[in-house]
């Protein structure tokens, strides 16, 4: 029964994937913080120290294939307080070119009070100033390795009988340097396609998650996820004449729907596959996080 169900969960997400896009939220960085996961309260017992690598595989509007790989360490301070460092990179393949790098550091810490409720404060610190260019011109975000933003993350989770509720805020507190305009690009380019973020000034994203674990066995965990992210206003670009214009329809709410299928190896060893596809997006994504998929496989170790 159990194989039944998990063939008809993925048969769903391979329909919904090909029929729409989406916010990619493990590019924007606070979704996927640990300690902001479903899978935050991790057995840690006598183990104070978690390791985990995870690669992803996400597929971008105008025919951009994404590939993203982070490594993670978190430690357990004391009773209350958990710090995690998280290191991303990802590499972005279009039809006309191709970037890679270093994308973000994440540095956060979680405190626990009351048995369930945490909050959750850091910094996203990018690794690229979001404005990688080729041949002398800046490309659009869609294939900048980094959104470039120096961001605080602040986050608050606490649970409702079994299920587990989410609040969390990302908000930048430094823009990038990226120089993109389609009027630097000739007419028949394909990257006047691209919205225009010349001097790009990005909102920050308040998200609220639902999740419900499933144990299928004693090792199998799925754990079905409802997340919505509101965009608080609309960004904004600076054109070639030097005039500041906003980017109608930036603003608003993008709805993902996620999927975790945890695999307990032993006491100290998981894997973990995670698929995110979305019900319902915001009319314009100008930071280039548009997906209609994101598909991560995760190994977690504790010691």
């Amino acid at each position: 029964m159990y194989t039944q169900i998990l063939l008809f969960i993925l048969l769903l997400l391979s329909f919904i994937s090909q029929q729409t896009y989406t916010q990619g939220c493990s590019d924007a960085g606070f979704c996927t913080l640990h300690s902001l996961t479903p899978q935050n309260n991790d057995p840690f017992e006598d183990n104070n120290n978690r390791f985990a690598v995870g690669i992803s595989n996400g597929r971008a509007d105008n025919s951009i294939t994404v590939y993203s790989g982070y490594v993670e360490y978190g430690r357990i301070i004391n009773a209350a307080i958990r710090s995690d460092v998280k290191l991303s990179f990802i590499s972005l393949h279009g039809t006309r070119t191709g970037t890679s790098g270093l994308a973000d550091i994440f540095l956060s810490s979680a405190y626990s009070f009351g048995e369930i409720n945490t909050v959750t404060v850091g910094l996203k610190i990018p690794l690229d100033d979001g404005n990688t260019k080729i041949n002398g011109l800046s490309l659009p975000m869609n294939y900048q390795s980094s959104l470039g933003t120096l961001d605080l993350l602040v986050g608050f989770g606490s649970k409702i009988e079994e299920i587990a509720i989410t609040v969390a805020l990302q908000q930048p507190l430094l823009q990038n340097r990226n120089q993109f305009s389609v009027d630097n690009y000739p007419i028949d380019s394909d990257f006047r396609k691209f919205t225009s973020t010349n001097n790009y000034k990005r909102k920050g994203d308040i998200l609220l998650r639902f999740s419900y674990p499933i144990s299928l066995d004693s090792k199998i965990i799925l754990t079905p996820s409802i997340l919505p992210i509101y965009h608080f206003a609309n960004d904004s670009y600076t054109t070639t004449g030097g005039i500041d214009k906003i980017i109608s329809g930036s603003k608003g709410t993008t709805v993902n729907m996620n999927f975790y299928l945890t695999y307990s190896l032993n006491s100290s060893d998981r894997l973990e596959i995670s698929f995110g596809s979305p019900l319902y997006t915001r009319t314009v994504r100008p930071d280039g996080l548009t997906r209609s998929y994101v598909l991560t496989m995760e190994y977690q170790m504790l010691f």
